[in-house]
C-alpha cells in the first residue's frame, strides 16, 4: 500500500510539472472516444552495461511513438526500487492503433535492439474496467 501511495504521489507530481511552463501548440491528437483505449505496460530488466544506451534508444522510441496518430500517451519510466528496471507505459486509441505502431519503422528497428540489452521483458495489455 505504501508503494501505491508513493506511485500516486509521483504521478500527481509528474502531471503538475508537465502542466507548468510555456503554452504549447494545441493537441492535434485529440481523442473523442477512449472507450476502446488499450494500455500497454512493458517492463524491461536492463543489463547494467547497457543502461545508458537503452535509455538513449528508448528516448528515440518514445518520441517517434508519441507522434503516431493513434497514440494517446507513451512514456518511459524507471523503477524507484530497482535501477535496472525500466517500464514503457503506453495508451493507444484502440487495437488497430497498436497494430499500426507494431508495424512502424521505429518499432521494428528499435524493439529488437532494446530487447537484446535486457535480461528479460514482460509486456501486458490492459483495458479499463467499467463499473
Amino acid at each position: 500500500m505504501k508503494l501505491f501511495s508513493r506511485l500516486c504521489a509521483l504521478l500527481a507530481t509528474t502531471v503538475a510539472v508537465s502542466s507548468c511552463g510555456t503554452q504549447s501548440a494545441p493537441d492535434t491528437k485529440a481523442v473523442e472516444d477512449t472507450s476502446k483505449a488499450v494500455k500497454i505496460v512493458a517492463v524491461f530488466d536492463v543489463k547494467p552495461e547497457y543502461i545508458h544506451k537503452f535509455v538513449s534508444m528508448a528516448g528515440e522510441m518514445v518520441k517517434a511513438s508519441q507522434a503516431e496518430l493513434g497514440n494517446i500517451s507513451y512514456t518511459l519510466n524507471s523503477c524507484a526500487e530497482d535501477p535496472m528496471t525500466y517500464t514503457f507505459i503506453e495508451i493507444w486509441r484502440d487495437l488497430d492503433a497498436i497494430e499500426e505502431h507494431n508495424a512502424s519503422e521505429h518499432f521494428t528497428r528499435l524493439v529488437p535492439q532494446l530487447g537484446a540489452m535486457c535480461n528479460s521483458s514482460d509486456v501486458k495489455h490492459y483495458t479499463e474496467v467499467k463499473y
